[in-house]
């Protein structure tokens, strides 16, 4: 079973540019070095068009961080590694209006 671990930043994209550029240029070189960390994705949004009537979301940043298994996230979100990635956030946040949502999810990968 893999274990996905995810960070979700809601609030407008212009409030949070500087964030989300110093977030992919800085904060991701701490958090490869969380101990058995598979793959680190990191979603920014588009400017897309559905022709289907659809509620567009309001994430500005999406940090996917992937584990080979439950153990080796709840190692990982334990270690020293996390309290340095931690720290790192709360010395540079994002701006007052963001909310921060964390959520750990099983992840399948269907075959096509």
């Amino acid at each position: 079973m893999t274990a996905s671990y995810f960070v979700f930043y809601r609030g407008q994209q212009s409030d949070l540019k500087s964030f989300v550029n110093r977030y992919k240029r800085e904060h991701v070189s701490l958090l490869r070095e969380f101990p058995g960390i598979k793959r680190i994705r990191i979603h920014t949004p588009l400017d897309w068009h559905d022709p289907c009537q659809t509620t567009s979301g309001e994430f500005a940043l999406i940090a996917e961080m992937e584990f080979e298994s439950l153990h080796a996230l709840e190692s990982a979100l334990q270690s020293e590694a996390r309290v340095r990635a931690r720290a790192d956030i709360q010395a540079t946040p994002p701006p007052t209006s963001t909310t921060i949502w964390h959520q750990a999810m099983h992840t399948d990968t269907p075959l096509l």
